[in-house]
């Protein structure tokens, strides 16, 4: 079984232990155990494959032939049976293997390219067929698979577009005599102008010709369109591109604004990317960077993916980076994973102003040290993060130039701080930090122009491309969480994870059962005094209690906090008063002897709140 479906690593309260390790034990291990994802072997998946056939169910249909790949026989790889599908090795720039992918099935029944999480793809390659003197280069593999068919050159294969500059300098190096030509389409044709850029550069640069397609977007399109003759005519006809004059369009605030998954860049995947694999691999970047829980990092990972889908949202969770002291790790995972969202916008400071005129921009904002910018902006920040919880939230109205306009806060924000306000708590999935031992060592994350980040941008790019309209539709059930808020906060996670299976579903369920608390665990103020005054009057037994006994038994139980709450001292009578006021009560005037009255509450008059607010109570 692999590790992202085995619950052994995430959730101890469930597992069978191996025998000698007493629960209470294991159990004290595991809250904020570091998650570490599974490690393949591609030697040890090599002994176990097999050639794949001319008839493979993967092959047949498609109508292709002469080629390399072989049949997968091992373990699930994130979460997916794979057991006799298609693959074919990917190789670094020492022509060792060093990854696979697999023509692996979706839950639409349909496939989807998947890689061993975590593995390299940046500057790596497959080779379809052998080398020969004329090396072509290309984005997509079915593409190399047609080229190789129609020419009987060997052809790399690089997987996004991205790729294609640095395979093509690592191919120099490794075959300094053998004649490159770049290859490369596009899934589609809004695309084509940014890849020709990305081909003219690549190919001016290095002194690389290319071969052009004018009618189809891609090569394997191009030989079921008009055969193998024309893809074998378009490799022999390549030449040189040249840089075209770079066109600046102006464009409206509305126009950056656009939340349609059309504004997709030319990075994108050249194949069907499964989401279960691009999930996964996202998971294992940020577990390579951080030192978090699994339930944590997969909470992490579905928001991420969920911001490309703002659109079709009406709720925007935050996601709260929390920890209890300083040197947690809180901004380390901000920058691990904040490249994998919708447009990410980052600070560590802004002003009310700001942040709604950059939601109505409509980006994926991350705040960092927010606790310190909350504290001076005071309600105004607070209000605003509030209102960009929910689409139908009243709008952000401000007078410019002498006229009324309204901005819209809704969207994504992820904020990293040492503590929150409760009402932005209650609108948020909190990520609780804590500080890694001594003995957890993470990789620093440096971005260079092509990494392992960039190949999973091009990825969720593509997968954003593909799943819009099935995301669209998608209504996936929601675990029974504490409150309904809770359920509402964790709706767009659950959707992007119903994309990848069950085995995703099932983590995404378990991490928001997880990691939501229970109406108790963080109460505010005003909470934590309806549950306090319920316990007071529960333990008097009596149908009415003074006002200034039930304030002395507030400030004189120490599992409170009463004692402290005014600036260091305790609660005092006017304090008292203010909090009932805040829940619409006061106390009665009762006549206790002849020309004395004291202030009671009578249980009668709370009863009501206690059996909304306190489970002790209903009980």
């Amino acid at each position: 079984m692999s590790n992202f479906e085995s619950k052994d690593d995430w959730n101890p309260q469930d597992v069978t232990l191996p025998s000698g390790i007493p629960r209470q034990e294991k159990r004290s291990q595991k809250p904020n155990a570091r998650w570490t994802p599974p490690k393949f072997s591609v030697s040890e998946i090599l002994v176990n494959c097999e050639a794949a056939p001319d008839d493979h169910p993967f092959l047949l249909p498609l109508g292709l032939s002469r080629t390399h790949g072989h049949v997968y026989h091992g373990d699930p790889i994130a979460g997916i049976e794979c057991d006799g599908c298609f693959m074919d090795l990917i190789c670094d720039t020492q022509k060792q293997p060093v990854n696979i992918f697999i023509a692996a099935p979706t839950a639409e029944g349909s496939f989807g390219w998947l890689y061993l999480p975590g593995a390299p793809l940046a500057g790596c390659f497959t080779l379809v067929g052998q080398r020969t003197p004329k090396l072509v280069i290309v984005a997509d593999y079915l593409s190399g698979l047609a080229i190789h068919e129609a020419t009987g050159y060997g052809v790399a294969v690089s997987h996004y577009n991205e790729n294609l500059e640095s395979v093509c300098r690592s191919l120099r190096i490794l075959y300094p005599s053998a004649e490159l030509v770049l290859a490369a389409g596009v899934r589609r044709q809004k695309d084509k102008r940014a890849v020709r850029e990305i081909l003219a550069e690549t190919s001016s640069e290095l002194g690389v010709p290319v071969a052009a397609l004018e009618t189809s977007p891609t090569f394997h399109q191009l030989r079921l369109e008009k055969g193998i003759a024309a893809v074998r005519a378009s490799v022999l006809n390549a030449r040189i591109y040249e840089p075209e004059p770079e066109v600046v369009v102006a464009s409206s605030e509305d126009d950056a604004g656009d939340e349609h998954v059309d504004q997709r860049s030319a990075t994108a995947w050249s194949m069907p990317v499964h989401p279960a694999g691009l999930i996964a691999g996202i998971c294992a970047h940020i577990a390579r960077h951080t030192a978090l829980p699994f339930h944590s990092i997969c909470a992490v990972a579905l928001w991420a993916l969920a911001t490309h889908f703002v659109a079709l949202f009406s709720i925007a969770p935050i996601l709260a980076l929390i920890s209890l002291t300083r040197r947690c790790g809180k901004s380390i995972t901000i920058d691990a994973f904040h490249r994998f969202a919708w447009r990410p916008e980052l600070t560590s400071d802004i002003t009310p102003a700001t942040l709604f005129r950059l939601c109505a921009k409509k980006v994926t904002m991350f705040l960092d040290e927010a606790d310190q910018y909350l504290r001076r902006a005071g309600n105004q920040l607070v209000v605003v993060l509030n209102a960009g919880h929910s689409r139908i939230a009243p709008k952000v109205m401000r007078v410019i130039g002498g006229r009324e306009q309204s901005f819209t806060a809704f969207g994504f924000k992820c904020i990293a701080a040492i503590d929150l306000p409760p009402t932005v708590m209650d609108r948020a999935i909190v990520i609780t930090l804590v500080r890694k031992l001594v003995t957890e060592k993470v990789e620093s994350y440096t971005p260079s122009e092509n990494d392992d980040v960039v190949a999973l941008r091009a990825q969720i790019e593509a997968f954003t491309f593909d799943y819009w309209d099935k995301m669209k539709a998608a209504k996936p059930h929601t675990p029974n969480l504490s409150n309904d808020r809770a359920a509402q906060n964790w709706v767009p996670l659950l959707v992007v994870a119903s994309s990848a299976g069950s085995a995703w579903v099932k983590n995404a369920a378990e991490a928001a059962v997880a990691l939501t608390p229970s109406d108790d665990e963080v109460p505010s103020v005003v909470e934590e005094f309806i549950r306090d005054l319920a316990t007071v009057f529960r333990r008097s037994g009596a149908p009415y209690i003074s006002s200034l006994n039930i304030v002395s038994a507030l400030n004189a139980d120490p599992a409170m906090q009463w004692a402290t709450y005014s600036n260091g001292g305790p609660l005092r009578i006017h304090d008292f008063s203010r909090l009932m006021k805040r829940l619409k009560l006061k106390s009665t005037q009762k006549q206790i002897s002849k020309g004395k009255n004291i202030h009671v509450v009578y249980q009668a008059d709370v009863a009501d709140l206690f059996a909304r607010y306190t489970n002790s109570h209903q009980s």
